[in-house]
């Protein structure tokens, strides 16, 4: 399982994500007008989250399964499609598993 804070976890996993569908250079580009749109909110995940969509448009769906997919492998959880759930909820979800976990 992964150490570091889940913050680090969910930017980490999302660079991996947009690397493993865009390439390096537009990945850049990506997380790059992604990072300038976050600019100094505290709550980088949400951000993040926020800004996919407005950089992506309806492509930004696609890559959040991705980032949901490969956090739930790194978390050692399954991934169980729940109905109403937006990307969000998940990665709420995910935060209070992570947060959990390390208490154990």
């Amino acid at each position: 399982m992964h150490m570091g804070s889940f913050g680090d976890l969910f930017l980490e996993t999302s660079d991996e994500a947009l690397r493993q569908v865009f390439g390096e250079k537009v990945a850049e580009i990506i997380l790059q007008r992604v990072f300038k749109s976050c600019g100094d909110d505290p709550d980088r995940v949400k951000a993040f989250s926020d800004a996919l969509p407005r950089i992506l448009g309806s492509g930004a769906a696609t890559i959040q399964r991705l980032i949901l997919k490969r956090l739930y492998s790194k978390l050692e959880l399954n991934l169980e499609q729940r109905y109403g759930y937006d990307f969000m909820d998940y990665i709420e979800e995910l935060k209070q598993s992570s947060m959990t976990g390390k208490e154990e």
